[in-house]
This record gives structure tokens, sequence and C-alpha cells, in this order.
């Protein structure tokens, strides 16, 4: 198991929906040894019709 800790300064999940797409964009930042790491993910997927 590590023994690492970091402060969560912020997390942010953005959805946007149109007809059978979805946008999904997450921003999170982080500190750790006073240095800040921001990580960034945007992705498009389809979504299945029933």
């Amino acid at each position: 198991m590590l023994d690492d800790t970091f402060i969560l300064e912020e997390y942010k999940l953005e959805l946007i929906m149109r007809d059978t797409d979805v946008q999904v964009h997450v921003v999170v930042i982080i500190e750790k040894d006073s240095k800040r790491n921001v990580g960034r993910r945007q992705n498009t997927y389809k979504l299945k019709q029933v």
C-alpha cells in the first residue's frame, strides 16, 4: 500500500448532451509538496438508442 497524500483543490465534470452524442470534460487539480498538478480529459461518446 502506498502512503501518499495530496490535497484535492478542484474536481469539475461537465456533460453536454445532444441527440445521441455526449461530450464529457473533466478537470482535476491536486496539490502535493507545494506543487499544483492539473489533469484534463475530454471525450465524445455515442449513446445507443433503445
